[in-house]
């Protein structure tokens, strides 16, 4: 989200690391990131599903993001969103991450 708003963390720490010069960065509003298998399972479980604002059903825009690929590669789209769900369903995880 970060990277995708104009801030590049990976390169302020290496520079720092380094004694390399700071770069100047210019931090963009309103980009939205999505997780797209995570999503999915939202709106399977949520009561909310059609009444939630921002709307679910916005997939496409010049400031939406998704964390597990890109439309115009979309074998690790769908593999991300696979895995994702896949992930989500499994219930030790699911109970690991309530504990």
């Amino acid at each position: 989200a970060a990277y995708v708003s104009g801030i590049n963390f990976p390169e302020i720490i290496i520079n720092d690391l380094f004694g390399n010069e700071f770069l100047s960065y210019h931090y963009q509003t309103n980009k939205k990131i999505r997780f797209f298998g995570l999503d999915v399972l939202w709106f399977v479980f949520s009561k909310e599903r059609f009444s939630f604002r921002p709307s679910w059903f916005k997939f496409f825009g010049k400031d939406i993001f998704y964390q597990d690929g890109s439309f115009k590669d979309p074998l690790p789209m769908i593999m991300g969103f696979i895995s994702g769900v896949l992930k989500y369903l499994n219930p030790q995880f699911r109970k690991s991450k309530l504990e």
